[in-house]
């Protein structure tokens, strides 16, 4: 019983959902996290301290973005990257709890258009889940392992199983990389411009209000994104339940077009 329940933890975290421990321990951070986690605008608060639009809020540059986004999706094969992910919310695999439970965890992706996707833990609170993997090559079907003594035992499992649901009960199906790339991208979608500022690597980049799509759960009222402008590399996804941070994903490292073998997408 407790291998199956590692397991299980496991399958979350590496789908980046944060099911793993709660506890307030502080995972380790690096100089690069910390200099993308303080990269401030100018003038403005960072994200997540009840940022609104400025006055100076540029719907029409916003709009100009989202379509030099969509013609690079059009043609890049897919990206690899470094998250340090946290959520909070009030619910553990699917089921609804009294806990506010804030989860951080790190780990590194790589995902192929449309739905192939690789996830490795690489800073998480619980040492249990470090290394722990999860790939799924049609969006529908994951795997998972744990490192060491359980990494023997594959855990497979539906991406919108509630068990692998995040702190909001957000399932994979919703927020792995293919949905919400369409989710954020569609038709109908809105990108404004709130500011712009300079990414750690010195690079200009904009903080983008998307508006006019469908949010993850009901409490979320704004998302906001950090993006280079002219490499389109992301930096940050934030969502917000009125003044309130409630997912934030801070992306140490990305890029477009990795290279993969065939081995990339077997657990």
């Amino acid at each position: 019983m407790r291998q199956f329940k590692l397991a299980i933890a496991v399958v979350a975290a590496a789908a980046l959902v944060g099911c793993g421990t709660s506890a307030p321990t502080r995972p380790k951070t690096t100089r690069n996290t910390m200099r993308t986690m303080n990269s401030q605008l100018p003038g403005m608060p960072m994200p997540g301290q009840g940022q609104m639009p400025a006055p100076g809020a540029d719907q029409g540059r916003g709009g100009q973005l989202l379509e030099r986004v969509r013609q690079e999706l059009a043609h890049v094969t897919g990206f690899d990257a470094e998250i340090l992910a946290r959520t909070q919310g009030n619910y553990k695999q699917g089921k609804k709890v009294d806990e506010l439970r804030k989860v951080t965890i790190g780990y590194k992706v790589v995902w192929m258009k449309p739905t192939k996707f690789r996830a490795e833990v690489f800073n998480s609170p619980d040492p249990l889940m470090e290394g722990a993997g999860l790939v799924t090559t049609d969006g529908v079907n994951v795997t998972a392992r744990a490192k060491g003594l359980l990494s023997f035992i594959p855990i497979k499992a539906k991406a919108n199983d509630p068990k692998l649901a995040n702190a909001r009960n957000h399932t994979f199906d919703k927020y792995g990389p293919n949905a919400q790339i369409q989710r954020l991208t569609g038709q109908g979608a809105t990108w404004t411009v709130l500011s712009e500022s300079v990414a750690p690597n010195g690079a200009p980049m904009a903080f983008v209000a998307v508006d006019n799509v469908q949010r993850l759960d009901r409490e979320i009222t704004r998302e906001v994104f950090g993006i280079e402008i002219q490499s389109l590399v992301m930096r940050s996804l934030t969502a917000f339940a009125g003044e309130t941070k409630v997912t934030d994903y801070t992306f140490q490292k990305f890029r477009w077009n990795p290279k993969v073998s065939a081995e990339t997408f077997k657990m």
